[in-house]
């Protein structure tokens, strides 16, 4: 395995957690925290080698003008990284939940990305351009984190962890997601240099010209036309779910329309939340 092939099953994983949730029953709760603290380990050791551990600016909203990057790393530092045990036992455990399931690829992913990140020669670590590209991925990542932050929450809530599920709802509030969504669009505002292990997607037209009346078939094929692409990045399905959260609210309206109009009394398919806080 490759570093960039890691990041290609980390990106997936993050994905379909996104799209279906992230929360998992008290019995997974172990491996949520290990996949959680896994990649937020991983995005501070690149974030380190990439930008060093110099001193970090204060919380300003000041600082999202002049240093979103250094802000950035500085909120990432502050993400929780508990764990119930270590990460074999995580490994070796009895997962109940397809979403555990998922939370454990993301442990396994984070922590041979981090592996493979760490052979990098420091000679040979990206720089300039190319350095931006990585923090494009890695602005990414810190966002999608933010976002199943709250599901995290809300397991550790169940589990009666209030104390634990605190912790969470306050990083996830802390303004990661606005850093990151900042430092993303600074990050792509100039062309982003293909590493040396990357192939250029093949896949990148997702989702065209949808209105509301489209959103359900689009959401059905959502997972067919991810897992068709050739590779899929963090910047790519950061996209796709920002264009789902934007479609989810005209979504639900034709969803509520259409069972008035059929008069039903069975309850609608509860809703994915998209980035709510």
């Amino acid at each position: 395995m490759s570093y960039r092939e890691e990041i290609t099953r980390l990106t997936a994983a993050l994905k379909d957690l996104l799209v279906h949730g992230g929360a998992v029953p008290v019995a997974d709760v172990h491996a949520a925290l290990t996949g959680h603290a896994s990649l937020v380990l991983f995005m501070q050791q690149v974030h380190s080698d990439l930008n060093g551990w110099s001193e970090l600016p204060s919380q300003d909203i000041r600082e999202l003008e002049l240093r979103p990057v250094s802000l950035l790393k500085r909120l990432v530092r502050q993400q929780p990284t508990m764990t119930d045990g270590t990460f074999l036992a995580t490994l070796q455990a009895q997962i109940t939940s397809p979403a555990g399931q998922l939370w454990r690829e993301v442990a396994k992913a984070s922590t041979i990305a981090t592996w493979e990140w760490s052979r990098i020669a420091a000679v040979a670590l990206p720089t300039g351009a190319t350095a931006w590209s990585e923090i494009a991925d890695l602005a990414s990542l810190a966002e999608a984190t933010s976002i199943l932050e709250l599901d995290v929450a809300d397991s550790l809530a169940l589990a009666a962890r209030l104390t634990d599920a605190r912790s969470f709802r306050t990083s996830a509030r802390s303004g990661v997601r606005l850093v990151a969504a900042e430092v993303r669009r600074l990050a792509e505002t100039g062309p982003l240099p293909i590493g040396p292990d990357i192939k250029s997607p093949t896949n990148t037209t997702l989702i065209v010209g949808l209105g509301s009346t489209d959103v359900p078939e689009a959401l059905a094929r959502l997972d067919a036309i991810l897992h068709a692409a050739a590779e899929v990045t963090p910047i790519q399905v950061l996209h796709v779910f920002e264009r789902v959260r934007k479609l989810s609210y005209p979504a639900a309206i034709l969803g509520s329309a259409r069972r008035q109009e059929v008069k039903s009394d069975r309850p609608g398919a509860s809703e994915r939340r998209m980035g709510s806080s």
